[in-house]
């Protein structure tokens, strides 16, 4: 069937979303496009409708451009192949790239009662929770925290009957998803959209905006009987940026000072990942021939991975390093590192030696690699702290001057890649879970410097 409305030959029998209903925004604004176009009959039209009405309007005008240059210049075949390649088949499992949030509500409803059903086929548990994980593959959710070991049987079952726990999963799905096809389509990058799309960034701030609700809707009563909203008490900490924000810059200032005391020099790196992982050119926008479809969730673990093995070669070597990392988003949306790393001077040449050998270790001989894809400043402290070698990383990551856009795009686009905000990579053994504990647990400042100076003493 689908080989006929490739370009094959006739189908006589496609049903027709015109004939169920009113055509949607998108698919109003894709045939339109295409009505001009010499067809030889309805069935593309009919078959390509439930792929534009599944889009967001502004998505589905470039698709159809698209399309209509594709079918004009190389045919038929080749117009609807490219379709199908982009967003495959259309099923009543598929997450629609328009989803609201009340369409991904229902869908997780719908999808409960699916495994509620299948649960009550089997007599036992482990054969039904089997079946149910089976399932799940459809739905392309993250499924690692089912095949923890911890989790019993009753727990996964419990899960996949769940709708609050269904409901994150397909939000981060559709997140993804929605980010990655603006991403295909040329709508995120220096000269569009920057950081993020208009669509997933207006996501976010209903997102927020519904928490914000949610929020100031419940009330806290301490035991001297005061009263505080939810709202009024997440301002007091870290879920305020101007406070997240204050803290790091207090924590990198207080590395330095027992940097300064240790005798050790601050360097700061900047990774980059290879061209064919961005999808445009920074400076015109226009489309990387080279770019080969990774996604920012890729990208960040590629990043991951190198690190992973800058780390390791650091600790065969005996070279104890600490500080900070940031994952940044590009202006398409691909995220790279910088890092803002101590260590006693002498290491400094072996220290940038590895760290640049395994940054490039992918596709390091590309033109321009050398010079673009790792960079190492050393702290001149003539011309300023670390902290203000680091600042305007974390300003554009941090700061909030009333609902910013770079802000919200910039961490929302760190959620989407699956990075943290920042993070501090400590030396070997001991030294690294205590850094990196510190900077989960909250410690102050000051307790975090003592903590360190000791470990190096």
């Amino acid at each position: 069937m689908q080989n006929q409305i490739l370009g094959g030959g006739s189908l006589s029998r496609v049903a027709s979303p015109s004939t169920q209903g009113t055509l949607s925004p998108s698919e109003r604004m894709a045939e339109s496009i295409l009505s001009l176009l010499d067809e030889p009959d309805g069935n593309d039209k009919r078959w390509r409708a439930p792929i534009f009405r599944q889009l967001p309007k502004r998505f589905a005008r470039i698709v159809a451009h698209d399309y209509k240059e594709t079918y004009i210049f190389d045919g038929r075949q080749s117009a609807n192949h490219g379709l199908l390649n982009a967003y495959g088949s259309i099923t009543k499992n598929s997450i629609a790239l328009n989803a609201s949030d009340d369409d991904l509500k229902d869908l997780a409803k719908n999808i409960v009662k699916e495994m509620q059903q299948i649960s009550r086929i089997y007599l036992k548990l482990e054969h039904a929770v089997s079946s149910m994980l089976y399932r799940t593959q459809k739905y392309e959710i993250d499924r690692s925290s089912l095949e923890d070991r911890d989790i019993t049987i009753t727990g996964i079952y419990t899960r996949l009957t769940d709708e609050t726990w269904w409901l994150p999963q397909l939000r981060k799905i559709h997140a993804r998803k929605l980010e990655q096809d603006a991403i295909r389509l040329g709508l995120v990058h220096q000269r569009a959209d920057r950081y993020v799309s208009d669509e997933t960034l207006a996501r976010r701030r209903e997102q927020k905006k519904r928490i914000r609700r949610v929020l100031d809707g419940l009330l806290a009563t301490n035991e001297l009987g005061q009263s505080f909203t939810l709202s009024e008490l997440s301002e007091l900490g870290l879920a305020n940026p101007y406070i997240r924000r204050s803290e790091l810059m207090v924590r990198i200032s207080g590395f330095e000072y027992i940097a300064n005391e240790l005798g050790h020099v601050g360097e700061f790196y900047t990774i980059t990942c290879p061209s064919r992982m961005h999808a445009r050119h920074s400076g015109s926008g226009e489309r990387n021939s080279k770019y080969d479809g990774t996604t920012p969730n890729q990208a960040q673990k590629h990043l991951n991975q190198v690190w992973s093995r800058i780390r390791a070669k650091l600790k065969r070597d005996n070279l104890p390093i600490y500080g900070f990392r940031i994952a940044e988003p590009q202006h398409d949306g691909t995220p790279h590192w910088h890092l803002l790393l101590f260590m006693p001077p002498e290491q400094t040449p072996k220290v940038m030696a590895i760290m640049q050998h395994y940054a490039l270790q992918a596709d390091g001989d590309e033109p321009g690699a050398k010079g673009h894809r790792f960079k190492a400043i050393l702290i001149d402290k003539s011309k300023g702290t670390a902290v203000c070698y680091i600042a305007n990383t974390f300003q554009r990551t941090l700061t909030v001057t009333a609902w910013n856009k770079i802000l919200t795009a910039v961490r929302y686009k760190k959620r989407l890649s699956g990075s943290k905000l920042g993070r501090q990579p400590g030396a070997s053994g001991n030294s690294s879970k205590l850094v990196e504990h510190l900077f989960q647990s909250g410690v102050n400042c000051a307790e975090s410097a003592m903590h360190l100076k000791a470990s190096y003493n």
